[in-house]
């Protein structure tokens, strides 16, 4: 079972990511839910930072996904040619 989820800053950009980064550290290591619906602005490098973390979770074994994407973040994750779906979750085998 996931601990409270993790909410994502209002700009996933180069300014908040060191930030992300670090609690997405703390939180490694069991299922996580990442909150989405603050997410206003997402550039190149948050995107990154998202896909990195969902190999992670998956290699390590454990889920995470994106509870109540914002329109911008499902948008944002749309135009790079992954389907909205994806922000659902990996699960480890």
């Amino acid at each position: 079972m996931a601990d409270q989820p993790l909410v994502l800053p209002g700009r996933l950009d180069s300014t908040s990511l060191e930030g992300l980064l670090s609690a997405l550290r703390e939180r490694r290591g069991s299922d996580l839910d990442l909150d989405g619906s603050m997410v206003d602005r997402i550039g190149g490098q948050g995107l990154q930072l998202l896909i990195s973390a969902f190999q992670t979770w998956s290699a390590d074994g454990f889920r995470l996904r994106v509870i109540d994407p914002s329109f911008n973040l499902t948008t944002a994750v749309e135009r790079l040619g992954f389907p909205a779906a994806s922000l659902n979750g990996a699960q480890g085998q």
